[in-house]
């Protein structure tokens, strides 16, 4: 990469010593994932049922299954992001991702991570100089387009099954 390049890309990210907070996302993601599998084998545990009764009858745990999976991708997405920024690779694409990654969060009641992703958002990115126009350009500049709508797929995918068996509930 060239100097000049790696300049741009710094340019784009205020000046921060390390990105914690991307990372605390991302260990959030999991410490979700721990929890409802607390919360699982304590309602085996309550009820006397097993772990497949509970899953096949039970919508919470159904529903939680699919959001503890919605987390999975997103700390796999988050870990690859923690490698790029530190490097100053694919900086719009990350911002892009992330935006779309906090809106989903946000539909599937992860607040927590919400939050995280937000402090990183307005922490790490320079927002005078942003478009939305300019950032697509460069996404497919970089060849980071595919990634973007896997992501946005991918997430789409697990709100359509929350919300699709919340509402089947009711």
């Amino acid at each position: 990469m060239k100097k000049s390049e790696l300049i741009r890309r710094k340019n784009k990210l205020k000046k921060t010593a390390n990105f914690r907070y991307l990372k605390y996302a991302q260990y959030t993601c999991i410490l979700i994932i721990v929890l409802f599998l607390v919360y699982v084998v304590g309602l085996s545990s309550a009820y006397g049922q097993s772990y497949e009764e509970l899953l096949s009858t039970n919508p919470m745990v159904i529903t939680g299954f699919i959001i503890c999976t919605a987390n999975l991708y997103v700390w796999w997405v988050l870990k690859h992001f923690n490698v790029d920024i530190e490097k100053f690779e694919n900086i719009e694409s990350i911002r892009i991702n992330l935006i779309i990654l906090c809106i989903c969060q946000f539909f599937l009641l992860n607040f927590v991570s919400v939050v995280l992703m937000i402090l990183s958002l307005v922490k790490y990115f320079q927002w005078k100089q942003f478009s939305w126009k300019q950032s697509l350009k460069e996404l497919k500049a970089d060849g980071q387009l595919a990634v973007l709508i896997m992501t946005i797929g991918v997430m789409l995918l697990f709100v359509a099954l929350v919300f699709t068996l919340f509402f089947a509930i009711i």
